[in-house]
């Protein structure tokens, strides 16, 4: 089957947050694929991923910061990417 992607979703806990996102990134900005969704639980990584994706073509659409877990400081990030 050679079918092209036409969206990814990057989704990771937060042991992979700092290192799988990276290598996803960096192979994402390298394909073809128009949109990605990142979701992150961590603004330092997801400044990182989002730096690679920018610099690989992308722009950032939108980030939308998630309260998910209310009595926490913790917050989630979705983010859209596009080229």
């Amino acid at each position: 089957m050679n079918q092209a992607f036409r969206r990814s979703l990057i989704l990771a806990g937060i042991v992979a947050a700092f290192t799988m996102t990276q290598a996803q990134a960096t192979q994402l900005a390298a394909s073809k694929i128009p949109t990605v969704v990142a979701v992150s639980c961590n603004v330092r990584t997801f400044a990182r991923d989002a730096k690679i994706l920018i610099d690989g073509g992308y722009k950032v659409e939108g980030v939308t910061p998630v309260d998910q877990f209310r009595h926490t400081p913790h917050v989630e990030l979705v983010a859209r990417f596009t080229r």
